[in-house]
Parts: C-alpha cells; sequence; structure tokens
C-alpha cells in the first residue's frame, strides 16, 4: 500500500471506532497491566452543536493550527527528507492529526474514547488518532535521530583532484599558446589508419556494430612510432627536470588525433556528397543516395568518437605496459593525468553531451538546464541528499579555475561542476548505497573469525539501507523514478548493438504514459526504418518503465549512482584534458617553426632516428673498469693441457661479454685477457631516457655472472677460477679522445677512479684471512687509521676490497638517483646486517626491464688489531654495492611485486 494511505486509513480507523461507540451501548472499564481504562461513550452533537462550537474562536484557531499540521506532516518526506520507518511514523502522526481535524468538524471539539488512570490525580485521554501521534511521532523521531546520526563505516574515497599542470611551460610565438611539433613518422602512421579506419566505421555502424573486425597486427606500426615518440619525451623530461613535458606530449597527441579524425570524417561526408552530386548531374542517384548522406551528416559525431576511440585504446595499451614501467622507473609514483585520459570515454567523444557515449558507459541524461534528468539539476539533488558527507569547503579547488570553455555545456553545468561532491568516484556510490558489496565482504570476513570487522559491516549495511531508501524517497518525490528507470531500459537496448535511432527521442516514449494499444502505436512509428530495434523488445522496455518491480528498484538505483558517479569524475578528468588542449598548438608552416625555435619556444618530440645523431653533443659519461684476476694461472694451465687458451676466452668470456655489452649500449674502450674497461655516454638532446649509471650496473651485474658461469666450467675441467672486481665512476662531462690512425682512445678522469673501486686490497684480505671472517657482501671500503696509514708504504684515504663485486662512486650513486626512483626495503634481508637494501627497475636498449639492488654501508675504520666485527664507523661515510645475486633479486623482485599488488 502507498505509504500515502497511512494517514487516511488513521483519520478513517478513529472515525470508525467513534461512531461505533455513538450507535452502540459499549462502555466500561477494565485493568490493563495495574492500569485502569474507561471505554468513555459519547453521542454525536449533530450539526447545531457544531455550528455553536465553530463561533469560538479558539475553535478556528487550533482548527487552522491542524490543517497547518497537517500539511507538514502529510508533505513531511518531502521537506525533512527521511524514507523509510521515519517516513511511516510521518504519515502516522498525519493520520492522528487528520482524526483531530474530524473530531472538530463533526464535534466542534477533540473527542478521546478511552482514559487511561495512571494514578487518582492523573489521567490520560484519547483515541487512535492520539494513538497515532504518539507511536508516529516517536518512530519518527527515533528514526530521524538515528539516520542523521548514521555515518558510513566504511572510509569513503577522497576526491581526485589531479589536474593537467602546463602553466610552468613557456608561451609561443602567439604568446598565448604552447608551441608543439610531433614525430612526422607518427603523424604519417596515425593519418594512413584514421583514412582507412572511417570508411570501415561508415560501414559498420550502419549495420548497427559497435566495433570492426581488424588484422591481428593492425597497429603494431602504431604502437611503435607512438612508443618511441613517448619515450623520446620521457627521456627529455628526465634531464630537463621538468614533469610538465609528460603531460604536454599526451595533450599534443591527443589534440592531432583528435584533429585528423575530425578532418577525415568530414572528408568523408564531403567526398560522399559531391560524388553523388557529380552521378545526379549525369542522371543517376536518387534517395537512398540522400538519404545515406543524411545519414553520414547525422552520425559523424558517432563515427569520430568510434575512431578516436579505437586509436585511444591501441595506444593505451603502451601505457599500461612499458611506457607506465619506464615513467615509474625514472620518476616514482608522479601521476600523468593526460595519460589516465586514455581511460576516459568523454575524452574520445570530445563533449560530454555526447548521447551515444553516455547510453554505452554512464547514464543518459537532459542536455537543457530545464529538464529534470539534466546534470545540474540532478547533481544538485543529490548533493542536498548527502550533503553531511561533503567536504566542509563550499567550492573545489578547482571551481575557481573552471572557465567557461567546455564545449556543449552550460554555466549552470559548469557550477555544478565547480561545487563538491561525495560523488567523486564509482567506489563511493558503492561505499554508500550497494549492500550487496557489503554482504560479499561481510560473508568474507565472518568466514576468517574477524569479528571487529564483521560488527564494523553490519553498522554500514544497516547505514546502506537507511541512505538506499532515503535516496529513493529523494529521487521518487521529485518524479525523477522514470527517468532513472528509462535510462536503465535504453542502456540495455544498446548494450549490444547500436540501433540507428535517437536515445532521447526513445528516452522519452519510454516515460509516456498510456494504453498498451496507444503506446505500441507510436512505437511503430518511432521504429519505422532500418537498424530498428524490435517492438516487442521496446514495448517490453515501456511496460518495465511504468510498472517496475518492487525488487528491482533498489538495484537500479544503486546502478544508476554509481553510473552518475563515474560520470562525474570523468567529467572533471575530460575538463581538465580539454582545458589543456586548448593550450596548445601543433605548429605545421614551417617559418612558425623556424621562429619558435629559434626563440626558444618550440618543444619538439621526434623519434630518435628523427634526430640528426651528427651533431649530438655528450654532456656525461660513465665508466666500468672490469679487473679480471687469475687469467694468467688459467691461461699457463690450458697450455699445460694443449688447449688454446685465444679460442676458449673467446667462446666462454668474449662472446657472451660482447652480447651483455650490447644489451646495454656500451661502448668498447679496452678489453684484454685480464682487464675490460667500457663506456656508457649520454648525449644533449638525447631522445632515450637518461639510464647510463642504472645501465651500468645491469651491465656489471651481467659480466659477472658470464664470470660464474665460465668458473662452473673452469671447476669440471680441474682448473683455478676466476676473480673480478668491478668498479663505476662517473663524470658530469664528457670524455676526450685521441687518435691513433683510425683508433680512438678514450681519456677520462674516471677510468682512474673505477680502476680504485675494482681492486682488492691484500691488506684486507689477508686480515679477513687471518681472523677467518666473511663480510655481509662482495664489497667493503675501510678508512685506515692513523697507526695503519703510516705502516703502509703509500698513502691511501681508503682501503677498497672488492672480490666478485661491483661499486659504485658516490657521484655515480648520486646519479643513478636522478636517473631512477631508489625504492628503500623495510625488511633486509638477514643475509646483509644491518644493511640498507634500495631498489628499482630500469630497461636496457631492447626495452626489456630488470631488477635493481643496491646495498649500502657504512664505511668502517681499519687497522689490523681490531676485529672484523667491531671496526668502528667512519662518520657518516656509506658506500654502494650492486647485489648480482640471481636468488636474491628474484626475492626482492617478487616483494617488490607483492608491495605494488597490495598498494
Amino acid at each position: 500500500m502507498p505509504i500515502a494511505w497511512i494517514a487516511l486509513s488513521v483519520a478513517f480507523l478513529d472515525f470508525l471506532s467513534k461512531l461505533l461507540l455513538a450507535n452502540t451501548d459499549v462502555g466500561g472499564s477494565f485493568v490493563l497491566l495495574d492500569v485502569a481504562v474507561d471505554i468513555l461513550h459519547r453521542e454525536s452533537a449533530g450539526l447545531p452543536a457544531y455550528l455553536r462550537g465553530v463561533t469560538n474562536i479558539t475553535g478556528w484557531v487550533l482548527a487552522a493550527g491542524l490543517v497547518a499540521l497537517f500539511s507538514v506532516l502529510f508533505r513531511g518526506r518531502g521537506l525533512f527528507g527521511v524514507a523509510g520507518p521515519a517516513g511511516i511514523g510521518l504519515e502516522l502522526a498525519a493520520g492522528g492529526v487528520l482524526s483531530q481535524m474530524v473530531d472538530l468538524f463533526l464535534y466542534a471539539q477533540l473527542v478521546p474514547v478511552v482514559s487511561v488512570r495512571i494514578s487518582q490525580a492523573a489521567h490520560l485521554d484519547g483515541g487512535v488518532g492520539q494513538l497515532a501521534i504518539l507511536v508516529g511521532g516517536g518512530v519518527f523521531l527515533w528514526e530521524f535521530v538515528q539516520q542523521r546520526r548514521a555515518h558510513p563505516a566504511v572510509a569513503l574515497r577522497a576526491a581526485d583532484e589531479g589536474s593537467i599542470d602546463l602553466t610552468v611551460l613557456p608561451r609561443g610565438i602567439d604568446n598565448v599558446h604552447i608551441d608543439v611539433i610531433l614525430s612526422p613518422g607518427l603523424i604519417k602512421t596515425t593519418q594512413a589508419l584514421v583514412h582507412d579506419l572511417v570508411p570501415r566505421y561508415i560501414k559498420q555502424v550502419k549495420l548497427g556494430s559497435r566495433k570492426v573486425n581488424l588484422p591481428k597486427h593492425y597497429f603494431d606500426r602504431l604502437q611503435r612510432a607512438y612508443s618511441t615518440t613517448v619515450e623520446s619525451a620521457i627521456a627529455k623530461a628526465k634531464q630537463a627536470g621538468e614533469l610538465a613535458l609528460l603531460e604536454l606530449v599526451q595533450v599534443a597527441l591527443l589534440k592531432f588525433i583528435h584533429l585528423e579524425v575530425q578532418r577525415q570524417t568530414q572528408l568523408a561526408v564531403q567526398r560522399f556528397s559531391e560524388t553523388l552530386q557529380d552521378h545526379q548531374k549525369r542522371g543517376g542517384g536518387g534517395a537512398d543516395g540522400n538519404s545515406h548522406v543524411e545519414w553520414l551528416f547525422r552520425n559523424r559525431h558517432l563515427l569520430a568518437y568510434r575512431v578516436t576511440e579505437t586509436l585511444g585504446l591501441a595506444l593505451l595499451q603502451c601505457e599500461t605496459t612499458t611506457l607506465g614501467k619506464l615513467r615509474r622507473s625514472l620518476f616514482g609514483s608522479h601521476r600523468v593525468i593526460a595519460s589516465e585520459a586514455l581511460t576516459v570515454p568523454l575524452v574520445y567523444a570530445g563533449s560530454p553531451v555526447n548521447d551515444a557515449v553516455q547510453v554505452q558507459h554512464y547514464v543518459l541524461l537532459g542536455h537543457l538546464d530545464r529538464e529534470p534528468n539534466s546534470f545540474p539539476a540532478l547533481d544538485a539533488l543529490l548533493r542536498s541528499v548527502f550533503q553531511e558527507f561533503m567536504p566542509t569547503a563550499g567550492q573545489d579547488a578547482r571551481g575557481a579555475a573552471l572557465g567557461l570553455e567546455l564545449e556543449g555545456a552550460s554555466s549552470e553545468y559548469l557550477r555544478a561542476l565547480s561545487h563538491h561532491s561525495v560523488l567523486t568516484s564509482e567506489e563511493n556510490a558503492t561505499i554508500l548505497l550497494d549492500a550487496e558489496w557489503t554482504r560479499r565482504r561481510l560473508v568474507d570476513a565472518k568466514e576468517k573469525g574477524q569479528k571487529e570487522k564483521v560488527a564494523k559491516l553490519k553498522r554500514h549495511l544497516a547505514f546502506q539501507r537507511r541512505m538506499l531508501m532515503q535516496v529513493t524517497a529523494s529521487l521518487r518525490h521529485a518524479g525523477l523514478l522514470p527517468y532513472l528507470f528509462a535510462s536503465h531500459e535504453v542502456g540495455r537496448l544498446f548494450q549490444h548493438r547500436q540501433w540507428d535511432l535517437d536515445p532521447q527521442l526513445l528516452h522519452k516514449t519510454l516515460r509516456t504514459s498510456g494504453t498498451g494499444p496507444e503506446v505500441k502505436q507510436k512505437l511503430q512509428a518511432l521504429l519505422r526504418g532500418p537498424n530498428r530495434p524490435p517492438l516487442e523488445e521496446v514495448y517490453g522496455a515501456w511496460e518495465r518503465v511504468q510498472r517496475p518491480q518492487a525488487g528491482e528498484i533498489g538495484p537500479q538505483v544503486v546502478a544508476f549512482m554509481r553510473k552518475f558517479a563515474r560520470f562525474r569524475r570523468d567529467l572533471v578528468r575530460y575538463h581538465s584534458t580539454q582545458q589543456a588542449i586548448n593550450q596548445v598548438v601543433l605548429l605545421e608552416e614551417e617559418k612558425d617553426i623556424r621562429t619558435s625555435r629559434a626563440n626558444f619556444t618550440l618543444h619538439e618530440f621526434l623519434a630518435p632516428d628523427e634526430v640528426d645523431s651528427t651533431t649530438r653533443a655528450i654532456k656525461g659519461h660513465v665508466i666500468l673498469k672490469a679487473d679480471l684476476r687469475g687469467s694468467t694461472q688459467i691461461t699457463d694451465r690450458l697450455v699445460e693441457l694443449d688447449l688454446n687458451p685465444a679460442a676458449h676466452f673467446s667462446r666462454h668470456f668474449f662472446e657472451p661479454i660482447n652480447e651483455v655489452i650490447e644489451r646495454y649500449g656500451a661502448e668498447k674502450v679496452f678489453i684484454e685477457g685480464d682487464a675490460v674497461i667500457l663506456i656508457l655516454n649520454e648525449y644533449v638532446g638525447d631522445h632515450q631516457p637518461p639510464l647510463i649509471v642504472a645501465r651500468a650496473c645491469g651491465l656489471a651485474a651481467g659480466i659477472i655472472q658470464v664470470v660464474e658461469t665460465q668458473n662452473r666450467q673452469l671447476a669440471g675441467h680441474g682448473l683455478p677460477q676466476l676473480e673480478l672486481g668491478i668498479g663505476i665512476a662517473y663524470t658530469n662531462a664528457p670524455p676526450r679522445f685521441l687518435f691513433d690512425r683510425d683508433t680512438r682512445i678514450t681519456i677520462s678522469p674516471a677510468i682512474n677512479r673505477a680502476d680504485r673501486l675494482s681492486a682488492c686490497a691484500w691488506a684486507i684480505r689477508e686480515w679477513l684471512k687471518g681472523q677467518e671472517a666473511t663480510l655481509p657482501g662482495n664489497v667493503a671500503v675501510y678508512e685506515p687509521s692513523a697507526e695503519a696509514a703510516a705502516r703502509q708504504e703509500k698513502a691511501q684515504k681508503e682501503l677498497v676490497y672488492n672480490l666478485n663485486g661491483v661499486l659504485l662512486e658516490p657521484s655515480a650513486f648520486e646519479k643513478l638517483g636522478k636517473e631512477v626512483k631508489l625504492r628503500p626495503l623495510r625488511k633486509a634481508l638477514p643475509e646483509f646486517g644491518d644493511s640498507t637494501l634500495l631498489a628499482s627497475r630500469f630497461p636496457d636498449t631492447t626495452g626489456a626491464f630488470h631488477t635493481l639492488v643496491l646495498r649500502e654501508a657504512p664505511v668502517r675504520i681499519y687497522d689490523a688489531s681490531y676485529r672484523v666485527d667491531s671496526c668502528p664507523v667512519a662518520g657518516d661515510r656509506q658506500f654502494h654495492e650492486v647485489i648480482h645475486d640471481k636468488h636474491i633479486v628474484q626475492r626482492i623482485r617478487e616483494s617488490l611485486a607483492k608491495a605494488t599488488t597490495s598498494a
């Protein structure tokens, strides 16, 4: 029974009870729970008594007050925003007040039917109406207080405040926009794909399909061109220390794709129209051709959206794999909002009022502000419902900067978007309303025996029920439930097929009331033509809108709220992207490009092979020195066994090392039997990520692994083992070169520094051997005490112990910290004692990612009289060793993966 009839039922029961008492002999007294109850018998006073009563001014005042009170209570659900038990309580109280008004009309006074004697001096008189007021008021107050005190037991998600900020970048030649040119290869590839995709989608969309069947490797060239262009931009951003360049390249690419798709779509319409006109001039053509041109013009925005979405999703695959990993390795957790925009359907649509996008991904809303289901109207209603959970500030931080440039949106639209809203994400709608989501979590918590969580989720479940009743009541009171049901049905009809039918017109028809035959007649007229949904299917949708099942209302409200919250969140993302796109200009004229470049305001995002490599200058370099020990003894033993040392080392040492060198992009400076010196250069304007130290570390680990493989083979032949020490030094300057005829000789101060880092001091080896002590790693650095320094023949500031290890000098470690985001590990591995472990990931030149693990430990004081495990620390000096053990690196890689997943 509708809740409004409760008040009328109470008044009727009250009148009926008094009518029975007035016309029967019922009366008397009885005792109920030790309380005396008297049934009062009163005859109707009749019209003369009523007329005499109403001449009393007090009666008029009382009657007017009752009328006002009844009006307030009867409409209380809308006024107070309550629902459920609280709403029923208000209706009960309204019914009680209505019964008092009937008393005044029939009896000219309030008439009780029972008298409850509490004591000799106190008694309460009343009837059904007074009881309804008492019970209804109590229920309302209790439920209203509980509802207002209720808060979600599960924390709501914070608003996504991220926006694209290009204000730090210099303006271009017009002093307004940012000048950009993109990779010619990427532009050419994109243009060819758009030229091919537009006619494909014209054919498929006309057939009602959302997607086209494309060859397996259709986007390979585009993805390669996109990846190389963005990688170059990432390298430029790292070198310049300007994170806004990461946003700029994405924004420029999005702008180019939008412009190119719009251009090709318009050309397709124009080409077909010109062909048709030419055909008609020669006596051909007809209605079919005209209808096709009309269809193309009507669906041009839908075609542009489908093509743009297809290209964007292809690029998104690159973002979610190599490019995303590369950015995280170089910049840590820094967000790139423009890359996230590739996940937003509204960005592909280019307008927030695209019906096809709203139907497929969100909810179908009205276009005009005056429509009750427009975004401003709905947002205002839901803000009032959820106002208790809103932030305290009146406007969002974006409010002042929204402007009025959002295409297709009114000022009311933008004003609504500038306000705070709890519906900042789909998750918040789920947390506030979706009881089924909470039940699943509750079952899981019960199975795991989590008592506190179970109690918390039960409280949250009660809150969600109250909240859902309140939201449903507010939507019903505003007359929006039919709009909600119709939006759901339109989405269902368009779920798997793109009908040639205006979604707004279908939405309006589904809300139309009338008899079955009348509605079927309207639907037949609406569905006349090709590619229209079946009549019976649409008629069934109309019936569900007009007569929704009670059990479906709640789930549909929850689904609507989730989609509306997703729409609101994506509106902000779309707006931020659109504002950034409007700041960018893609230069095409050679004169403009030359002027902007001369004024150092041009941002060029090119592929590496589009840059003149002959003009590149080296800005810094890394030297890797590998000190190979034991090769002489092995060579002698191989000769004794009549084996060829040159062939052995070439096959098992130099060839594998050459493969590792190529993988990490190093160049040979010097390679002989007991020394390997390599260099990695960083170039000015390099379009590859500046990872020379990170790749030198990976290269060093690869060389040691080659030596370990060689040692296993040597052990199998009973030959002595090779020892290795690797030092890595960095210089923030280019090396110098000398030439011996055609041979280039590299001169760099980093060579000597790397040589010292690769050494293994004999004093330290003997000291450790004498105490039969081991170190937690393969590397240690000691500072000699005053006595130890005096005893040494050569004055040395530090003694390096490097036995099959990799040691970085401080300048190399500092440069590494600028190349990648080093993450401290909370729990160090037991085998490294109190050392700190740092980890990151980086790509080699093939794009394969590697895990880099460093050990940070203090430099200690050395003296032969000290115990190894009790050497004092040398101030705050630290050294850094590259961990190359495959098993340890694998353990840390798995630990990092778990931490990333849980985060």
